[in-house]
């Protein structure tokens, strides 16, 4: 039995990836080693073991060896990802670009990586929230950039050892993180939306208690319901401050606010000045003031 800070990991493939608008080209997809694939940008489904997941930017997504899966992007917003394709075992990697069929009458088990008995990395969930995690998007980013280089001096060395340092992030963030839930990712994916939406009323409709849904949601997305939406509804006020011509009174009401000057106070709060001046070329502060207000 292996722990998994005994891991040798080295990537057979690392890419950015778009996918295509066409929601049935990715189906059926059965791969030869593990794969992380990080969406950020996009929305869809994702179907693994037949399980379906909703998924959109911030969504990482572990798949297993031999593992059945397909996605799904939006037809409108196709899903982008940072994609990895590794060995944890076996160092160098397979020297092959095969890293996973889409028919499995084409299945070589000539290609399948290793398999080592190592729990911890066997229990790790098929789909885990990041979107609050920013450093999962950076080591992505490097370890793609890293495999892209391929001849420059350490590049090899640079991206296992980032995929080592990722794995063993990914284990603490699960250990700290809640299981996927779908109707609390529903919930978010609307308020993302319509940041003057009720959250209350979306709770009812999926039929959560109060305490339930306090709880859940706090676990998937590591702030409370309330700063979540008051969060998404400040991000959305400066997007209309700086880019559109309403009025301070019209995005007020636009966002749900009973009142320009709740929302001028709250704003205030938020940033540090006034949507007025913050509008004017004075922002202050970009960070928000703690985030169980």
């Amino acid at each position: 039995m292996k722990k998994l800070e005994q891991i040798t990991p080295s990537i057979r493939i690392a890419h950015h990836y778009r996918f295509s608008e066409n929601r049935f080209s990715e189906m059926n997809r059965v791969g030869y080693c593990y794969a992380l694939h990080l969406f950020d940008s996009g929305r869809g489904k994702v179907q693994i073991d037949g399980t379906m997941h909703n998924a959109a930017k911030g969504t990482l997504i572990f798949l297993r060896p031999d593992q059945p899966h397909s996605f799904f992007p939006d037809p409108v917003n196709p899903f982008s990802s940072f994609n990895i394709y590794y060995e944890p075992w076996r160092r160098p990697a397979l020297n092959t670009s095969m890293h996973l069929v889409r028919d499995k009458s084409e299945y070589d088990k000539a290609m399948l990586t290793p398999v080592m008995d190592c729990p911890e990395l066997e229990h790790m969930p098929n789909v885990l929230q990041l979107e609050n995690q920013p450093a999962v998007f950076e080591m992505m980013a490097l370890i793609v950039e890293s495999h892209q280089n391929t001849g420059e001096p350490y590049a090899e060395a640079m991206e296992n050892s980032l995929l080592y340092a990722l794995l063993l992030q990914l284990f603490m963030w699960r250990a700290h993180q809640a299981a996927y839930d779908s109707r609390i990712q529903r919930i978010k994916e609307r308020l993302d939306m319509d940041s003057s939406l009720n959250y209350l009323d979306l709770m009812e409709q999926e039929g959560l208690k109060k305490s339930q849904f306090h709880r859940l949601f706090l676990e998937v997305t590591g702030l409370p319901p309330r700063a979540y939406c008051l969060r998404n509804q400040m991000k959305q006020a400066v997007t209309e401050l700086l880019e559109s011509r309403k009025s301070i009174s019209e995005i007020a009401d636009s966002l749900g606010f009973p009142s320009i000057h709740y929302f001028s106070k709250r704003f205030k709060s938020y940033y540090g000045v006034s949507p007025k001046a913050y509008r004017e070329g004075k922002q202050i502060r970009w960070d928000g003031p703690s985030e169980s207000q």
